[in-house]
Parts: structure tokens; C-alpha cells; sequence
């Protein structure tokens, strides 16, 4: 009977040994190690098990006391658990742990060592061996061996601790909700109350505080995926309003799991707060809209410019070619009476000016149009094909060069070429254009001719608006031009030895196509 010990009916008549011998072949079966001792203390039955466990044969032990089953199992010998069995002895129950006692049946776990002088741990069971007038004549023992599931508990347990230690200590909401066979949450971390103001317990109590908190106008969301038209696994942003009615965004990421039917029978999530980042986006749409919206602006503004100054420089000719007309007849009246030199001096004064001022509003003209369009590449080797060499001999030696730069760029190596014919002496023969790369990833691209060359002090004075033998509007342009795409002119040549102007390239505003 349970908890009762194992009752023998034993028949007067047999012997002591004829019961021992049975309870060794019955034991002799069972795949747990069991061993039984007399009441003596003296080892009675070792079955099959514990011969392997011990690595020591029955008939080494039958027959022996003094606590040597305790040795072979546990390494020392002292009495164990199926000595509790017979009698009760407080250091047994000292070396134990988890005992546990249902009326003459003991259960209790133990550390022990195998054959190897491993350390195990042991699940055991004892209870006294009874006679049919109920008299203690022996116990038995079984032993199983469960370190390998104790160390995995452990580690489990080890485990489980280690992640919810990483999940009550997270930043982002992490969550369980149950679905079947009850819809509620089932695990909330701290983190619910730093972003939502509700404590986990709160969720614990209302199974539908999740549904709750999301905005109103964002909830067609869940329903979305609750009818299968929203994937539930993809990223989910959403307005959650906090307690104190604040709002919040936040992105949700689920994870559903599923039984053996296929039914969702939970939801495993994490929310983050996304609202900084929100905002900061949003305040970047707004910074582009403005500044898409100043563009439109500007361009307005440009083109209107452009259409006054185009009017006023139109006007301006209008009236210089009034001007002109009657400085022509002035002077043409002044020559024929041969009677005022100083009239004539004046006159031809005034024809200066109003040549100067003409140069100047096509200036404005070409000006005008500088940056308006973006950059485009411009294949230079037929710029340089397309300049009119007036009988001078251009080295075209720019094969395969392209620049980004202002779509006025063909006017850089016009004014350049105008430049060379124009200052460069009598006995300019010929114009060389070739380019090198630099360590510096930069190419430079030389327009060089063989003419006087520039002064040493006029190289840099040159580039400057209103400085030169013509009107400097020239060079001052060209800069001008280049410098939009970040391409820098100077003049390196010496005197006498002919004009060199350097435009010094950067690795983003040229491609050279070796082919």
C-alpha cells in the first residue's frame, strides 16, 4: 500500500536467502540502479543498473555491511537514504536535500560520483522492507542519475534569468499577449511605464489597454491586419496616446505564434518610441518644403530680374545709338569747320564713354546668365575644335577630358583664345591646350601660347573686373564661370616667353576616358 514500505508475504516455511534471492532477480529488471540491504545493514540485492553505474558486480558486494554501498555510490562510506529507510538518523537527513517523506517512503536528492570520480547528482528513492506481520526486515533503494537534466534546468533557469533581466532593464516595450484560450497580456516590461505612463500591472488587469492606447484614427491599422490585408510580422508605426494624454509614436514589431493547428495562439512584440525621430523627420520635410518653396521664389525673382535688366539694357542701347548718332554728326560738323579743337576733344571723350558703357551692358548681358542653369559635362576636345584660330595653330591635346562645369563654359576658351590673338604680339605663331593629373587626384588643364607673355605684377590684377588693356570684364568672367563648380584659374607663364593660364580641376569636376 502506498507509503506503507514494501510488505513481503513471506511463507514460514522459506528461508531468509530464497526471499533475498527473489527481490535480486526482481530488481534485476528495473532500469534504475537499486540495491536492498538486510536489516542488519548487509547488501542483500545489486541489480544490473548499479553494476554498470558502480562499475562493481554483485557478487563483489552481497554480503557486505558497514556502510560500503555508500562508498561505491557516493564515494564515502556512510549510511544513505535506505539507512533513513530502516531508521531515522539526522546526519542522513543532513547530506540530502529536498527530502521529502510519505509515511515509510523517503525521496530526496543527493550528489554523488561515478566510476570516472565525476560528481553527479542523484535522484533517490528508499523505503523499509516489511514482513506479512509488518516488521522491518530490510529497505530498498533506487537511484537515477539526473545530472544532465538538473544542468539543463539550470542552465535553463540561468537562461530565463539572463533574458528577463535583459527585457526588464530594455529601453522598448517588450510584450506577451496571450490569444487563445483567453485574450491577455501575459508579460509586460517596466519599460510600458516610461513610454505609455501605464505600469505592466495596469495591462495585466485590461486585456484590451494595447487596443486602447492606440490612436483612434491609426487603429484601422490593427484591423488591417486582423482581417489579413497588413502582414502582422512587418514594422508597424503608430500614435499611441499616454496617460496623461500626450501623444506618442511608436513602432511595433510582432511576432505571432502559432500551435499545432496553425491558430495564433499569441503575440510576441516590441515597441520602441519612435517620436523623436518623427519629429525630426517631419521638421526635415517642412526645412525642404521651405527651402524648395524659397527656390520657386528665387526663380521668380531671377527671372523677373532678367526681364528688367533686359529691358533697362535695351533701353540704355536705344539710347546710346542716339547718342552715337549725333556724336557722329558733332564731330563730322566739327572736322569740316576746322574752328574748335576742344569741342572735338570733348566729342571724342564722349565716344569713349559711350563705347565703355556699351561694353559694360554686354557684360551684364552674359553676366546675367551665369549659374542660372545647373551644371553640365562638357567634352573639351571640341570646344577646343570649335575655336576660329585665325590662321594661328591650335594643339588640340585633350582627348578624352570632360569638365562639369557652367553650361558658359565654351565662353572661357573664346575669351581665352581672344585674349592670346588680341596682347599676344606680333609674333604669336601658335596656342597649345593639354591637361595632367596631379598626386593630388586634381588634373590641371593648360592654355598656353607662345606670344609676350604677361608681367609679373599683372598676373593676378588681370582676373580682376575692370582691369586691363581692354576692359578686363574678359578674365574677371572666366573666373567667374569655373569657380562654380569649384574650378580654380591662374596665370603661370613668364614674360616673354608667352601666356600660360592653369585651371586646376577637383576630382569631382572632371572624368577622363582613356580609351
Amino acid at each position: 500500500m502506498e507509503g506503507t514500505g514494501v510488505i513481503l508475504h513471506q511463507d514460514p516455511l522459506r528461508r531468509s536467502e530464497d526471499i533475498w534471492q527473489a527481490i535480486a532477480s526482481f530488481i534485476d529488471f528495473l532500469p534504475d540502479a537499486t540495491f536492498a540491504i538486510n536489516a542488519d545493514g548487509e547488501v542483500v540485492a545489486w541489480n544490473s543498473a548499479l553494476e554498470e553505474r558502480s562499475g562493481v558486480k554483485a557478487s563483489d558486494v552481497i554480503g557486505k555491511g558497514d556502510y560500503i554501498y555508500g562508498e561505491l555510490i557516493y564515494g564515502k562510506r556512510l549510511p544513505v537514504l535506505i539507512d533513513y529507510a530502516l531508521h531515522y538518523d539526522n546526519e542522513i537527513t543532513l547530506r540530502h536535500s529536498n527530502i521529502k517523506r510519505r509515511g515509510h517512503i523517503i525521496e530526496a536528492t543527493t550528489h554523488g560520483v561515478d566510476p570516472g570520480s565525476t560528481h553527479t547528482i542523484h535522484w533517490a528513492r528508499a523505503a523499509p522492507l516489511l514482513n506479512s506481520r509488518g516488521e522491518i526486515i530490510g529497505a530498498i533503494e533506487s537511484i537515477r542519475d539526473i545530472t544532465e537534466r538538473h544542468t539543463t534546468r539550470q542552465e535553463l533557469t540561468e537562461s530565463e534569468e539572463r533574458y528577463r533581466r535583459l527585457a526588464e532593464n530594455a529601453q522598448d516595450i517588450i510584450y506577451r499577449i496571450e490569444i487563445l484560450p483567453e485574450r491577455k497580456f501575459s508579460y509586460v516590461n517596466p519599460a510600458a511605464y516610461h513610454i505609455t505612463g501605464y505600469t505592466p500591472e495596469e495591462h495585466y488587469k485590461d486585456p484590451d489597454l494595447g487596443y486602447k492606447l492606440v490612436h483612434p484614427d491609426d487603429r484601422y491599422l490593427l484591423e488591417e491586419i486582423a482581417t489579413g490585408i497588413r502582414s502582422i510580422d512587418k514594422p508597424l508605426p503608430l500614435r499611441w496616446i499616454k496617460k496623461d494624454g500626450s501623444i506618442v509614436w511608436v513602432e511595433q514589431r510582432n511576432i505571432p505564434i502559432f500551435n499545432d493547428d496553425g491558430e495564433i495562439v499569441a503575440i510576441e512584440g516590441v515597441g520602441r518610441d519612435i517620436t523623436e525621430k518623427i519629429e525630426h523627420d517631419i521638421e526635415e520635410r517642412e526645412h525642404a518644403d521651405e527651402i524648395l518653396r524659397y527656390s520657386h521664389v528665387l526663380k521668380n525673382l531671377n527671372k523677373k530680374l532678367n526681364l528688367m535688366t533686359g529691358i533697362t539694357r535695351h533701353d540704355i542701347l536705344n539710347q546710346l545709338m542716339v547718342l552715337d548718332g549725333y556724336l557722329m554728326f558733332a564731330l563730322d560738323r566739327t572736322q569740316k569747320t576746322h574752328n574748335d579743337e576742344q569741342l572735338e576733344q570733348y566729342l571724342n571723350l564722349i565716344e569713349t564713354a559711350s563705347q565703355n558703357i556699351q561694353h559694360q551692358i554686354e557684360f551684364t548681358r552674359q553676366y546675367q546668365n551665369l549659374g542660372v542653369q545647373k551644371p553640365i559635362w562638357h567634352e573639351i576636345s571640341s570646344l577646343i575644335e570649335e575655336l576660329p584660330g585665325n590662321g594661328i595653330e591650335i594643339r588640340n591635346e585633350t582627348s578624352g577630358l570632360a569638365l562639369y562645369a557652367d553650361p558658359l563654359l565654351p565662353k572661357v576658351f573664346s575669351n581665352l583664345m581672344e585674349n592670346a590673338i588680341r596682347y599676344g604680339g606680333a609674333d604669336l605663331s601658335h596656342i597649345r591646350v593639354w591637361f595632367e593629373r596631379k598626386e593630388s587626384e586634381d588634373v590641371s588643364l593648360f592654355f598656353e601660347d607662345d606670344g609676350v607673355g604677361i608681367p609679373e605684377k599683372e598676373k593676378e590684377r588681370i582676373f580682376e573686373r575692370g582691369v586691363g588693356k581692354n576692359t578686363g570684364l574678359g578674365l574677371f568672367f572666366i573666373r567667374e564661370i569655373l569657380g562654380i563648380t569649384g574650378i580654380i584659374i591662374q596665370e603661370i607663364g613668364k614674360e616673354g616667353q608667352g601666356a600660360v593660364f592653369e585651371m586646376i580641376i577637383p576630382s569631382n569636376a572632371y572624368r577622363i576616358d582613356d580609351r
